[in-house]
């Protein structure tokens, strides 16, 4: 399974990689990491099966598209893109006004931590076996994630 996670801030991505690699260095060299929502949806495009984890606000780096993304529409596009993908939220917030089918799910963030801090859940997450996981799975495994 293909695992990307795209965050708008690249210290949050290097501080997610650095304790993955803390306790699975090759499991944190396996991870695609972005801060640009074009380059996660070209990794999981025609990917098979695909674990996206996105922030719910993305800066653009194309310039026919809006200069922000949000989440919940990268979301639609990976799902267009890969079926196959599930594609859960890591932010502050439990749920999203703007969620929609395509998002399968949120994983909180710790109160506080937007740009840096405690990303011990979403580590927690990602250095699991996540070969064969489905939503229903990663739901029951770790009680961070909410529908």
């Amino acid at each position: 399974m293909k695992n990307v996670v795209i965050q708008r801030h690249v210290e949050n991505l290097w501080d997610i990689k650095d304790s993955v690699a803390g306790l699975n260095a090759t499991r944190a060299e396996s991870i695609f990491y972005t801060s640009d929502p074009e380059e996660a949806l070209k990794a999981v495009e025609n990917a098979g099966p695909a674990l996206v984890i996105s922030g719910l606000v993305l800066d653009s780096s194309d310039r026919s598209r809006p200069p922000l993304w949000d989440g919940t529409d990268l979301a639609r596009e990976i799902k267009s893109a890969n079926p196959e993908a599930l594609f859960f939220i890591y932010s502050i917030f439990s749920n999203s006004a703007r969620r929609n089918e395509a998002v399968d799910g949120f994983i909180l963030k710790p109160s506080g931590i937007s740009h840096t801090g405690d990303h011990s859940t979403l580590v927690e997450i990602l250095v699991s076996d996540l070969e064969n996981a489905t939503t229903e799975t990663l739901r029951a495994a770790f009680p961070a994630i909410t529908p």
